[in-house]
């Protein structure tokens, strides 16, 4: 798929500007082939030169991170040692055969479904009506509303793009700065990496034989200190917040909202 993506962009470019980077790839590859004994003398050395030089490069050029890796590791096999390419192929083929890895788009499909039917709506409505009259309460909603949308959803992208549209608007309309908004919503979505199900926790499993129920449980604790200390960094932020609050939810309001969150 990231391939298929690849050559659309591609194809989607200007003509000129598409030959340009084929020309370049093509011109470097003929480069690298032309260095290989160079390489060969160098040893262990190559590591650093491709992943920490090679790897960042291509990264900042805009070359996708997964194709990056994998291009870096080509190159270390190509070019520094004496190992057959076919061999990262037959990786790769192991490595994607595993049956753990089946659950990685089935989660980020539920992302996708919460989305679409607006659970997330009705759980930032519950907490908004809950914390919302407080100062910087819409802040602790975000983080408290990411910790819980990713113990749905495996896919951090589709709960910020379900948590976003839905709170963003009402936190515009307080007054409130929308690059610090963006920033806390960036924190969060790297604060719940290991909260379950959790995407990277099922990579990580899958390539060194842990547990998947031990990585999930031990994933907890982490996000939940994370969370509180970005609570703690909002209270601080917020203190003297001179912002609009909203009024505050009278308690029928709360569980009615409440009522209708739950059964997301």
């Amino acid at each position: 798929l990231m391939l298929f993506e690849a050559i659309q962009r591609l194809m989607k470019s200007p003509f000129r500007q598409a030959v340009s980077a084929i020309a370049a790839a093509a011109a470097l590859v003929v480069v690298l082939m032309l260095a290989k004994p160079l390489f060969a003398n160098l040893g262990q050395a190559n590591l650093a030169i491709i992943f920490l030089i090679g790897v960042p490069v291509m990264v900042f050029s805009g070359v996708p991170i997964a194709f990056a890796f994998v291009a870096a590791t080509f190159a270390y096999l190509a070019l520094g040692t004496h190992i057959p390419t076919s061999v990262l192929v037959a990786r790769v083929e192991a490595g994607m055969s595993h049956l753990l890895l089946l659950a990685i788009p089935t989660f980020v499909f539920l992302g996708v479904l919460i989305e679409i039917t607006g659970i997330a709506e009705r759980m930032i409505g519950f907490l908004t009506n809950l914390l919302g009259h407080v100062r910087g309460g819409l802040h602790y909603v975000l983080v408290v509303a990411m910790y819980l949308v990713s113990g749905i959803s495996g896919s951090k992208a589709a709960d910020m793009a379900a948590i976003a549209p839905a709170l963003f608007p009402e936190m515009e309309k307080l007054g409130h700065d929308r690059a610090r908004m963006t920033a806390l919503l960036a924190a969060t979505g790297a604060q719940t990496e290991t909260v379950p199900p959790s995407l990277i926790l099922i990579a990580v499993g899958s390539v060194s034989g842990l547990s998947i129920a031990a990585l999930f449980t031990a994933g907890l604790l982490p996000a939940a200190i994370l969370g509180a200390l970005l609570s703690a960094v909002v209270w601080h932020q917020t203190r003297g917040d001179t912002h609009q609050l909203r009024p505050r939810a009278v308690r029928r309001v709360v569980l009615m909202s409440f009522l209708i969150a739950l059964p997301g």
